[in-house]
């Protein structure tokens, strides 16, 4: 035991008990001098080994201790959050849309929305996904009607995921002021019905998890990618199989 176990000319681990000629070196006889953690890392399954306790056991206790009521939706979907969102259709009304947003004064009422005024498919699925998002329960949107995104059509997609939903144009309301009022009183009653939203209890299994690189600059490595591997790492001791996605840029 101690000694160092050479592959390729390179020094990679030190012999945690004897080891016979022609015996297979793996995690059961040698200890990494580069990571720690893999000494505790099972021989078959290389997964972390709990000790004292069966691997079910412990899950079980993962998930009592990481749990937490979720916001169930009609499809069935858990979110961790119960958001109103507003969004804008064109840059015109961007400043209505804000407005609602900021005199609601409620971290959970937000504001997303596309400046453009024409086709954007980009734009348009990204909007459609927020919309069926788990962690909203609520939508209004504002437009002007010149647009080629219609605050109709958003408002739509809302309902038929179950969501509260509403949509609203500055001019049938009357002007700037008026659609703020409006918003704010129909924002309002959203908060209110939410609050009648059917609670679950969920755990890390239920969640979706995405994850993105740096700027691709030097704190990258050093910050960025350092934090998500660790919680990549926490991940699979939860038998989780997260993943991650990177463009290539050349």
């Amino acid at each position: 035991p101690g000694r160092m176990s050479i592959k390729y000319g390179v020094r990679i681990a030190r012999a945690s008990k004897d080891i016979r000629a022609g015996e297979w070196v793996h995690l059961h006889n040698i200890r990494s001098v580069y990571d720690e953690r893999s000494s505790h890392l099972d021989v078959m399954t290389e997964r972390p080994r709990i000790p004292d306790m069966s691997r079910r056991q412990a899950m079980d206790n993962l998930k009592r201790e990481y749990s937490w009521m979720g916001y169930v939706r009609k499809n069935g979907a858990m979110g961790i959050r119960n958001k109103v969102l507003v969004i804008y259709t064109v840059e015109c009304a961007s400043f209505v849309a804000r407005e609602i947003v900021r005199l609601a004064g409620d971290p959970e009422t937000e504001v997303v929305g596309f400046s453009g005024c024409t086709d954007n498919e980009y734009a348009v699925r990204l909007l459609i996904a927020l919309i069926r998002h788990p962690n909203v329960g609520a939508v209004l949107t504002v437009g002007l009607g010149c647009e080629y995104v219609q605050p109709e059509w958003l408002a739509d997609i809302a309902g038929k995921e179950g969501k509260e939903a509403a949509w609203m144009f500055i001019q049938q309301e009357g002007g700037t002021r008026k659609t703020i009022e409006k918003g704010l009183a129909v924002v309002g009653l959203m908060r209110e019905r939410l609050k009648d939203t059917k609670r679950k209890p969920m755990g890390i299994r239920d969640l979706i998890i995405g994850a993105e690189c740096g700027g691709s600059d030097y704190t990258s490595g050093l910050a960025g990618n350092v934090v998500v591997g660790r919680f990549f790492d926490r991940l699979t001791d939860w038998e989780e199989r997260p993943f991650l996605r990177k463009s290539w840029r050349p």
